[in-house]
């Protein structure tokens, strides 16, 4: 083979510097413009920064309303997730509200509250506009499945809880089968009810330590590991509803026949749509990912991209003949096909392993940790197959060699993939246990029988429950997970009393009173203990002191102990209690609040019990409890006409509930109006026969 000249350079070595090309050198006028700043941008910012400040003014309005009588109160949180409340328990609320008016506005302008109103947006966005001020690029993992985490997500939470209630456990039982336990327990529909405003904004929230963390993962960690709204794109349940409604949203971004194609659209669009592909074949914006940012339209250098009412995508054909031959260029998947499936596998059992671990993580961050799992176990792959691998700006692995970025991340990517396994391990032995839990059908009354003796079928079975307990508990009680929390700790403090063991009922009961917010049926379980122990008087007061000294505010407890002290001849000490209680701020409960009204009066005290009812409605004048008592006490007192007001007020307030119009027909009897008593109890007989009904 003879040498090659200097007119034949041998591609791959120095040679090819001999030869020459000139190449056209463009002026300004033949190129396109730079890509210019968005000017939406500012205005979306604006938005994003005013969501903020309304949120945190609505926080602080819940927390300031309470100054004054210690009961705080404010609209229930505008949240999309709060609908789960609305379609399980009938609980009309602002967030039922708000997500049913933000699925209207997308079907009419597209995708505009999720670009202009979303805080977890505001926060992708922020991410990524900070990690490309450092050089960092995210580019976004494509997966066949991952995109249809959030419609799956979408489904669990939204329509699976009422398909499961009104249409698969009626099929079951009219087949004449028993539902299955993995279903889970099933109850019916109590219809709607006003929950718009509430006294406790933060019960539905995690612990701000959770909170924090989980803005960090699904803010930021989602956008590093798979690209702007990450989050968005792979774990958001309401992106799941959004999307579809997207598709048939007469509300598009268009193109004019000024486009020339300059792809300064794509170029600044941080939804990951390609922009200027897709409004060249199909005349507008296709991809339900669009989230309105209005960013493309402001930066055409054309005027080309408009927002316009047009025909949805959905029912949109292709204008080129490449695309009318499905001949679209997509963005090639980083995966191939079996390998995105493993790691749709690896993503859904870190899903299960991280969703509840610490009894903490819920399950939109859950979704994120999931979502960063699969692009890290992509990464971790990479590096063992491929002889070069980077993270961004990190060089994991170099011509073979891993590097010392990459072993510190295959250990803390490796790390993380083990912690959702651990999780999934002890979440599955936490299932099991109460799917095993229905085996244990001892009645209160035969396990705290004197002389007990445990039947050895339903000790077997409790033992086999406290089995996957202990294994999913801590490594201090022999197991492999973490502390369970309260409820877990009554279940088994139960299967405990079942099998005979009741020193060890009542250490997990007490060890149930550590929880951040213990119940008051846990305080009442030691003092049934107690109770069966044979405690009475002064040794039952004592276990009453025990509880209350060890927690407070539970107020149950604490008007127990004042009834208790009230039999025992401490008049004054049981009024010092009650006092102290109906004083407490935060206000105790309505049930607390009416419990220590009745107790007043019990006590002699009506005049100070009418005063504390006439406190209690001006406090809550929507509690329907609150009026009864004040309803009765004014009865009691003489005061009738008031009386009915109170009580009819409190059957407004609650018309589907029996035990008030029960009360005013008692009420209107003692007053000599037997006709309209006889109405009011007719009225209550048809609502029983109607709740039986239902309950069939």
């Amino acid at each position: 083979m003879s040498k090659a000249s200097p007119e034949q350079p041998v591609c791959g070595t120095r040679q090819i510097k001999a030869a020459s090309l000139a190449l056209p050198v463009l002026t300004p006028r033949q190129g396109h413009p730079p890509v210019r700043l968005s000017r939406s941008t500012r205005w979306r910012v604006a938005c994003l920064v005013l969501l903020h400040v309304l949120m945190a003014a609505h926080l602080l309005q819940w927390w300031w309303s309470g100054r004054d009588d210690g009961v705080r109160s404010t609209v229930s949180p505008i949240e999309p997730s709060e609908i789960m409340y609305t379609l399980e328990g009938g609980q009309i609320n602002a967030g039922f509200i708000f997500f049913s008016l933000a699925i209207l506005a997308t079907f009419l302008f597209g995708r505009f509250v999720c670009g202009w109103a979303c805080h977890v947006v505001a926060l992708q966005d922020a991410s990524l506009w900070l990690l490309k001020r450092v050089g960092i690029h995210p580019k976004p993992f494509r997966s066949r499945f991952l995109v249809f985490g959030p419609l799956v997500l979408a489904l669990y939470m939204f329509v699976y809880p009422t398909l499961k209630r009104d249409v698969i456990v009626p099929a079951i039982k009219a087949g004449g089968w028993d539902v299955p336990r993995w279903l889970g327990e099933v109850a019916a529909f109590p219809g709607f009810s006003d929950h718009m405003v509430i006294e406790d904004y933060w019960k539905t929230f995690p612990a701000w330590y959770i909170a924090i963390p989980f803005l960090f993962v699904c803010g930021f960690a989602t956008v590093y590991f798979l690209g702007a709204k990450g989050f968005c794109n792979s774990a958001c349940p309401y992106g799941g509803i959004f999307a579809p409604v997207d598709k048939v949203s007469v509300g598009r971004i268009v193109v004019n026949d000024n486009c020339e194609h300059c792809g300064h659209c794509t170029a600044v669009c941080t939804s990951n749509v390609r922009v200027h592909q897709e409004v060249r074949d199909f005349g507008m914006v296709m991809d339900p990912g669009c989230m309105k940012c209005m960013d493309c339209v402001s930066v055409c250098p054309n005027e080309a991209l408009s927002f316009k009412f047009a025909l949805p995508a959905a029912f949109t054909g292709a204008r080129t003949p490449e695309a009318k031959a499905g001949n679209i260029q997509r963005p090639a998947y980083d995966v191939g096909v079996v390998a995105d499936a493993t790691l749709m596998a690896i993503g859904v059992l870190l899903f299960l392993g991280y969703r509840g671990m610490f009894n903490s993580i819920p399950l939109l961050m859950a979704g994120g940790l999931a979502g960063v799992g699969v692009a890290s176990a992509w990464k971790l792959w990479a590096m063992v197959r491929e002889p070069n691998a980077r993270l961004h700006t990190l060089q994991l692995k170099r011509d073979g060699r891993v590097g010392l970025g990459g072993v510190v991340f295959a250990i803390l990517a490796s790390l993380f993939v083990l912690g959702g396994a651990w999780g999934a391990f002890v979440n599955y032995h936490l299932w099991r246990a109460d799917q095993l839990d229905h085996d244990v059908t001892a009645s209160f009354d035969e396990v705290f029988a004197p002389g007990y003796v445990p039947k050895a079928e339903q000790a077997q079975a409790a033992r086999r429950v406290l089995r996957h307990f202990e294994l999913a508990g801590p490594f201090a009680d022999g197991g492999f997970g973490w502390e369970h929390n309260g409820g877990r700790h009554v279940r088994i403090a139960w299967m405990h009393a079942v099998v005979g063991e009741r020193d060890k009922t009542e250490r997990h009961l007490w060890r149930s009173l550590d929880w951040s917010k213990p119940s008051e049926e846990w305080a009442a379980g030691l003092v049934r203990l107690a109770l069966v122990r044979g405690e009475s008087g002064a040794k039952l007061l004592e276990t009453y002191t025990r509880i209350v000294d060890h927690r407070p505010e539970l107020h149950g407890a604490r008007l127990a102990r004042a009834s208790l002290m009230a039999q025992l001849g401490d008049r004054e000490g049981a009024l010092a209690e009650v006092r102290s209680v109906l004083g407490a701020r935060p206000a105790p409960s309505v049930q607390n609040e009416v419990g220590g009204i009745q107790l007043l009066l019990g006590l002699g005290r009506a005049d100070e019990g009418l005063e504390a009812a006439r406190g209690g409605v001006a406090r809550r004048p929507k509690s329907g409890a609150l009026r009864v008592v004040l309803g009765m006490t004014l009865a009691m007192r003489g005061n009738a006409d008031e009386a009915l007001t109170e009580l009819r007020n409190a059957v407004e307030l609650e018309p589907k509930n029996i035990g008030y119009r029960s009360q005013l027909a008692q009420v209107l009897r003692a007053m000599g109006r037997p006709e309209e008593a006889s109405q009011v109890e007719a009225t209550v007989l048809n609502l029983m026969k109607s709740e039986e009904t239902r309950r069939k």
